[in-house]
Order: C-alpha cells, then sequence, then structure tokens
C-alpha cells in the first residue's frame, strides 16, 4: 500500500473532510476495497459515489478499477513469498550500505503506515479490557510465537497475569484448557488461517472470552468473530521479515495499561527489581558456601586429624 500512500500523503492539503474519510477508508481497509463498488464506498464512509470517484481521481488513479488492480497488486506482492525475495534482492542488490538503507526505509515506511492505519478508538478498546482482565492469553504461533510472549512478559511486569499460547497441534489443547470468560485473548495472525486459529476463537466464543486480533491482512475476515482490530503491518519474506509494528503495538498496549494502573505497575516494578536483586547477589539466599569450618557446632573445637581407621586396633573402643 506504499504507493497509495505516497499519493494521499502528496496531496493531503488538497482533500476536503469527505475526500479525507474517503482516503482514510481506502489505507485501513485495502482487502476490503478491492471488492467494494463506488456506492458501497460512499455508503461506508459517509459520503456518495461521486465523491469517491472525485476522490480516487484526485489522487491521480484514471478511477476506481486503476485503484483496485493496484490494490490488487500490492496484496499478492505481500502473500507472493517468491516475488518479495526477487524484489527485496533487486532493490537491494549486494552493497552492504544499500541493503541498510533500505531496510530502514522499509521499518520506516512500516510504522508510517501503522500510523495511519491503527485506530486509535481500537486501540482504546484493547487496553481497557487488557485492564480489566483477571488473566491476559497472547496466542501466536511460529515467527509470532516470540511477539506473543514479548508482550505476555510486558503485561505481566505491570501486574496484569498473562502468558503465551504458542504451541501448534495437541499441545496447544493445555494452554486452552482454563480460559475463562474472565480471560481476554490477544491474538496475532497474520496471511492465512491456521486450524489453531480457528480453535482458538471457537474457545474463546465458546467461554465468552473477549479477543483483541493484531493483524495486517485477516481483519475484515475476522473482524466478526472479536471485539477489537488492530492494524500492524508487516514484511515477511525468505530473505527479510520484519514484525516490527507487531512490537511496537505490544509495546504501547503494556505501556497503556501501566498507564491507567500506576500505582499497581509501580508495585510490580519494585517486586521485580527486589528479586532481580535476590538473584544478582554471589550467594544464594538463606545457604552459604562450605567454609574451612563447615561441619563443626558453633564454639565446638576443630580437629583437623583423619578420622581413625576401623582396621586400626588402636582406633577401637
Amino acid at each position: 500500500m506504499n504507493a497509495l500512500l505516497e499519493r494521499v500523503q502528496a496531496r493531503r492539503g488538497e482533500l476536503s473532510p469527505a475526500a479525507q474519510r474517503v482516503v482514510d477508508f481506502l489505507l485501513e481497509n485495502p482487502e476490503t476495497t478491492v471488492f467494494l463498488s463506488s456506492a458501497e464506498l460512499g455508503r461506508l464512509t459517509r459520503t456518495s459515489d461521486a465523491t469517491v470517484i472525485r476522490t480516487i481521481k484526485r489522487l491521480g488513479y484514471g478511477g476506481l478499477d486503476e485503484l483496485r488492480e493496484e490494490v490488487k497488486q500490492a496484496i499478492d506482492d505481500r502473500l507472493n513469498p517468491v516475488r518479495r525475495l526477487q524484489r527485496s534482492l533487486d532493490w537491494a542488490g549486494a552493497d552492504p550500505e544499500t541493503v541498510l538503507a533500505h531496510t530502514l526505509e522499509l521499518h520506516a515506511t512500516l510504522l508510517e503506515d501503522a500510523r495511519r492505519t491503527l485506530s486509535p478508538t481500537q486501540f482504546s478498546g484493547a487496553v481497557q479490557l487488557l485492564d480489566r482482565a483477571s488473566s491476559v492469553l497472547v496466542f501466536g504461533i511460529g515467527p509470532l510465537g516470540f511477539v506473543a510472549d514479548y508482550l505476555a512478559l510486558r503485561l505481566v511486569r505491570v501486574g496484569v497475569p498473562a502468558y503465551g499460547a504458542t504451541a501448534t497441534g495437541f499441545r496447544l489443547a493445555d494452554d486452552l484448557l482454563n480460559l475463562t470468560r474472565h480471560h481476554v485473548v490477544v491474538m496475532f495472525a497474520y496471511d492465512s488461517i491456521r486450524r489453531e486459529t480457528e480453535v482458538v476463537l471457537q474457545q474463546a466464543a465458546r467461554v465468552g472470552a473477549p479477543v483483541i486480533l493484531i493483524t495486517d491482512s485477516l481483519g475484515r475476515v475476522l473482524g466478526p468473530q472479536v471485539q477489537v482490530v488492530l492494524s500492524a503491518p508487516v514484511v515477511r519474506s525468505s530473505m527479510l521479515s520484519s514484525y516490527t509494528t507487531s512490537l511496537l503495538v505490544a509495546d504501547a498496549l503494556a505501556l497503556s495499561v501501566a498507564s491507567r494502573s500506576r500505582r499497581r505497575g509501580e508495585r510490580h516494578f519494585a517486586e521485580l527489581e527486589r528479586l532481580r536483586a535476590l538473584l544478582g547477589r554471589q550467594e544464594h539466599v538463606g545457604w552459604s558456601s562450605p567454609g574451612p569450618d563447615a561441619g563443626a557446632a558453633d564454639g565446638e573445637e576443630r580437629h583437623d586429624e583423619e578420622p581413625p581407621d576401623p582396621e586400626d586396633p588402636r582406633g577401637r573402643g
């Protein structure tokens, strides 16, 4: 969606409030856009089909069909690993400075995309759910398992009981066994819907646990089954993958929860520091390494002689 975003940024000052609503919808719902008519877009943006067409042309497109084709191509490029790899290699080449520049630009673009597509209202809703939760199950598999564990750790540190559910197959059942309506599920899901994803959603619905979905492309498909959708654009390829925005959203969620319940967060951080101090001591708590007088009672004279040989007559009573 970089091309569309660049067009919007170049003409931001020329857009009316109605046109701004149109471009905001286009940026936040690219997968939906490719299936909607101008009339449907007008209804969803509280404008009209004429406003939608004028806005699209103001952005430099010949019409809605041209915009759709560009969006479809962008989605296909993002989901096709071979094409992504080829484009990364073609762009970066073999020069380390070029690779560095490419990587920095990529992450900057992802963060800018997140700024545009991440809904403040949805984010606030997610924070409220997490702040009230008795416990949080954070689901993610594959590379997203690391992100799930990271968010769980951050939540625990600010006083919210949380754990990562990152197993696949039958092992995931253990993580879901104690899920209740008092829990909140945070789900990281991108690209495709795995069987594990379906089971987590089914179990959450069964027990009444609300779900926060963090995704870049499954919001429209899974939206009806969750309470909150947070946009976090990512890049995945055989050569270069980046989950920077997912980590950013995780940090922002944990920090926001801590800000809402500062005393709770401060108590947990103080306890964390106390435990770290204990673990940092050279001697284990409640145990000292044996010294030269180990085994002798207090006030008892220590004898350095070797114990008597039981075969030696002198050692027999």
